[in-house]
């Protein structure tokens, strides 16, 4: 098995939020450290927003309280879009294929 193969499928994705028409973020679930810290909009978007490379975007959750709510409601929107496609697994599929 090829483990640089797996990782393509089965490591962490960056999913683009455009912002602006200047700026794009990038939501990345949280680690599973991480996904007990996101209880709260604030912390969530503070774990879960980031750069191009995957780097953490904002330095503090008192960074974050200083974003337009506008921008807030826009990131908090896409990190739940995200957290639901990823839990939206097809569980016939999957327990089909793990009986092969």
């Amino acid at each position: 098995m090829n483990i640089q193969t797996l990782m393509e499928v089965i490591g962490t994705k960056l999913h683009p939020v455009q912002l602006t028409s200047e700026f794009t973020v990038y939501v990345k679930l949280p680690t599973l450290d991480t996904f007990a810290k996101c209880d709260n909009s604030t912390n969530t978007i503070y774990h879960c927003i980031v750069d191009g490379d995957g780097n953490q975007l904002f330095e503090s959750t008192e960074q974050v309280e200083k974003v337009d709510l506008k921008y807030l409601t826009i990131m908090n929107t896409e990190i739940n879009k995200v957290f639901q496609e990823s839990m939206n697994v097809d569980t016939a599929k999957t327990e089909k294929k793990n009986k092969k």
